[in-house]
């Protein structure tokens, strides 16, 4: 049975990635509190690959609708980013 990674374990991978890559506390900061969103509008121990792409554009327009003001470009980093960490985890782990 192939191993699922959860959403926790993808955001706290591309955590660590983006902190040895260099970028600033404030960077990491803006996306631990994106995470924490994430994790709010989703269960966090659900599988990354049991999650839709209709449910990533639901999620982002609550937060730009519902949760915060208008977008700056941390915001949209971090929402490449989760979508490059789910297309790049299907591919490493393809469903069985």
């Amino acid at each position: 049975m192939a191993h699922k990674i959860t959403l926790v374990q993808a955001c706290e991978g591309l955590l660590r990635t983006k902190t040895a890559a260099g970028l600033s506390p404030h960077t990491i900061a803006d996306y631990k509190n994106i995470f924490k969103k994430l994790f709010l509008y989703f269960d966090g121990e659900i599988p990354l690959q049991d999650i839709s792409r209709k449910e990533m554009v639901d999620f982002f327009a609550w937060l730009q609708e519902d949760y915060i003001g208008p977008m700056n470009s941390n915001y949209l980093t971090v929402q490449a980013n989760i979508y490059i960490q789910r297309k790049k985890q299907k591919s490493e782990y393809p469903a069985v």
